[in-house]
């Protein structure tokens, strides 16, 4: 099968030694972009620009936009903007490919697309083709945010963010994660074909995160979302008896689902991985522009990152809860010590019981 040649370049394209992407590297993969505690800082306090400047540069933009606009199709405009870097908003090729399925006959009727074929295996050959399709294409994201961190892109990749940014932390971030998990999906795809859609319902943290179906990914924030919420009842019952919750439940809070086995020191280690890396990505988004600058598919992952339950919310519900957490945790405002403070109040509890902003 075709999908065969491109898993074989794929594990090729990957089969150098990954020694040196050590989960060390997520420590914070913050020296490999040098993003040391110091850029975290300077993350927060850099400088705003001065109004006047900005405004008179708005207005120069706004110019140049109009004029743009008069000498050129719209669309041609957009392709122009949609090459250039960002540095908010990691490479499309980090998230999932869209899932083409063919139509079912009720949804075809209501939107007048074209009904699918009457025989019902000819209907589930046509599934099996979008999904090995949907596939194909995840792993050949994973060849492309290769490329871009080794900083040899093709001409069809998608531009490589600028480097020290958010954009480019989450890329790495994301790479390494997929990296890890392609040979072993790659088998799966391989051996099960057409059927890999409900083998990796089984198994999905073998599943690249370019790979996941979006039945998969809800699977995934579900168990999440349940977790997170029974570890935020006992944080409840401990304070209520003066107590304070357990490194396991922040775990659960973040969603690092820990489990029965791994020792209380990992997951420590885990927790504290993961809380100063929201530091350094806190101050990376607010010096970029704030929620606001994210695509809706970065709003979710922003608020999952964080402990904000994200199934069956409105974007711009979403947008707004982390622009709250941006503004209740900001350092420049609460300091390193008020901050870690803050971060512990907001964890504990829905983002529906926080204060205003």
């Amino acid at each position: 099968m075709r999908h065969h040649a491109v898993l074989g370049r794929a594990l090729r394209a990957n089969a150098r030694r990954l020694s040196h992407y050590s989960p060390a590297d997520t420590r914070p993969v913050v020296h490999s972009l040098s993003l040391s505690k110091g850029m975290t800082l300077r993350s927060y306090t850099s400088a705003s620009p001065n109004p006047r400047h900005s405004q008179s540069s708005a207005a120069r933009a706004t110019t140049n936009a109009t004029t743009t606009a008069r000498a050129t199709p719209t669309n041609a405009t957009a392709t122009a903007e949609s090459l250039l870097p960002c540095p908010v908003n990691p490479p499309p090729t980090t998230r999932p490919p869209p899932l083409n399925l063919p139509a079912e006959p009720s949804q075809a009727a209501a939107t007048g697309t074209p009904a699918p074929k009457k025989f019902p295996f000819a209907n589930l050959l046509a599934k099996g083709v979008a999904y090995i399709t949907f596939y194909k294409t995840g792993v050949k994201h994973i060849l492309a945010n290769t490329r871009l961190v080794r900083g040899k892109p093709s001409p069809t990749d998608p531009p490589p963010p600028p480097a020290n940014s958010r954009a480019a932390l989450h890329l790495r971030l994301r790479w390494l994660h997929d990296v890890r998990r392609l040979p072993l999906f790659a088998v799966l795809l391989v051996v099960c074909g057409e059927l890999t859609p409900f083998v990796v319902l089984a198994v999905p943290g073998a599943v690249p995160l370019t790979c996941r179906i979006p039945k998969q990914v809800e699977q995934l924030l579900g168990k999440v979302e349940a977790e997170r919420k029974a570890a935020r009842a006992r944080v409840a019952v401990a304070a209520a008896a003066s107590g304070t919750g357990t490194v396991v439940d922040t775990a659960g809070i973040l969603g690092l689902r820990p489990r029965a086995w791994i020792p209380a020191v990992v997951v420590g280690k885990r927790v504290r991985e993961r809380l100063a890396l929201l530091g350094i990505d806190d101050g990376l988004l607010i010096e970029s522009g704030g929620a606001k600058a994210l695509v809706p598919e970065e709003v979710r992952l922003a608020c999952t990152d964080r402990g904000v339950d994200v199934l069956g919310r409105s974007e711009k519900e979403l947008r707004g809860v982390l622009e709250r957490w941006l503004k209740l945790t900001d350092a420049r405002k609460l300091g390193d010590e008020g901050r870690e403070d803050a971060v512990e109040r907001l964890l504990n509890v829905k983002d529906t019981l926080w204060p205003k902003a």
